[in-house]
């Protein structure tokens, strides 16, 4: 298991995974829009693949730990999933405005990392 993610098994997850800095970018809007209750239902999903709160942002923080794995990126990726950990408890607490703002915060902070 990987640190920093929400409990759970999300592994079957794993091939939404985003693998490249432009896909963690896009991933954020799923988080963005509809946590931490309101993912849309996909029914070329299996129930068991829908997304919901813990699997988006488990999703999010696997996708920092393989793109940003590089020793270099250790400061910024530990960075990138505090920012992560503080939207996902803002959102749970209905501060969604704060969350919000954490992840444009990280977003931004993944588009600036060479």
């Amino acid at each position: 298991m990987l640190p920093n993610l929400p409990e759970g098994d999300f592994s079957q997850h794993l091939v939404f995974m985003p693998r490249t800095r432009g896909e963690i970018i896009d991933k954020v809007s799923g988080p963005y829009l509809y946590s931490p209750d309101a993912f849309p239902y996909r029914d070329w999903k299996p129930e068991t693949l829908q997304s919901t709160h813990d699997s988006e942002y488990w999703l999010l923080h696997a996708g920092v730990d393989h793109v940003f794995e590089a020793p270099r990126h250790a400061a910024v990726r530990d960075r990138m999933h505090n920012l992560l950990n503080r939207s996902y408890t803002e959102f749970l607490e209905g501060e969604s405005i704060v969350a919000r703002e954490l992840l444009e915060e990280f977003r931004d902070l993944v588009s600036q990392t060479r």
